[in-house]
């Protein structure tokens, strides 16, 4: 998926393309960078900084807020960043 706006910057950019694997709320870690559902038709790419009894606390890098989101909101986790035509990240 084609990332959009600033909020994970300065490790995501805007426009930068993401690989995003599936994984539900359980293959989830702390530090995971998430793609998840907030609304029909709104996706979201944000870090998971800790868990809240069953949910998961998620914080663009940018940004001051976090949100608490439910296991089944998650849709993936990204796993590479290509940037300009080149991997700007490949994680594990």
């Amino acid at each position: 998926m084609r990332a959009r706006g600033g909020s994970m910057l300065p490790f995501i950019f805007d426009g930068d393309l993401v690989l995003v694997s599936p994984a539900d709320g359980s293959d989830i870690l702390v530090g995971d960078v998430i793609c998840y559902r907030t609304s029909p038709g709104r996706l979201l790419l944000h870090r998971v900084i800790r868990r809240d009894g069953e949910r998961l606390v998620v914080k663009g890098d940018a940004l001051v807020f976090t949100e608490r989101i439910l296991p089944r909101q998650v849709l993936g986790k990204v796993v590479a960043i290509e940037r300009d035509r080149q991997f700007a990240a490949c994680l594990g």
